[in-house]
């Protein structure tokens, strides 16, 4: 079982919030994702899309993080353990094989992808093409 997996809040905000609202911050997009989380980047298991990971604490975003967000950027807000809740998930998400192999599956292409997005100055854009497929 990996211990970086999580359901994850995923939010986007628009420009109004972030010139008007900085204080009381509501996202102008959010939805649930299945992520592997490696440091302050996450990735989507399904699509390998990456975000980046807001530390957030009471609810707040902190001030490091708050007053660096973009416009249509899409953030991971909140996680959720996968152990906690895997049988909702599979319900929810139509996943037929059990969490250990649903992960193995999944986990390793999100592991490659990391390595070459973080490891390296020049990307190979064909492997994380070829990563995604």
């Amino acid at each position: 079982m990996k211990n970086n997996v999580y359901l994850a809040k995923i939010v986007s905000f628009d420009n109004y919030s972030l010139l008007f609202e900085i204080n009381d911050l509501h996202a102008s997009e959010e939805e649930y994702r299945l992520v592997a989380i490696y440091d302050r980047y996450a990735y989507d298991l399904i699509t390998k899309q990456r975000y980046y990971v807001l530390e957030v604490s009471n609810g707040l975003i902190v001030n490091e993080d708050l007053y660096n967000l973009k416009q249509g950027i899409r953030y991971v807000y909140e996680v959720y353990p996968l152990i906690d809740i895997w049988e909702n998930i599979k319900e929810v998400f139509n996943i037929e094989s059990d969490m250990n192999t649903f992960l193995e599956k999944n986990i390793n292409g999100t592991e490659e992808l990391n390595r070459l997005l973080t490891s390296s100055k020049i990307i190979d854009i064909n492997k994380i093409k070829k990563i995604i497929k």
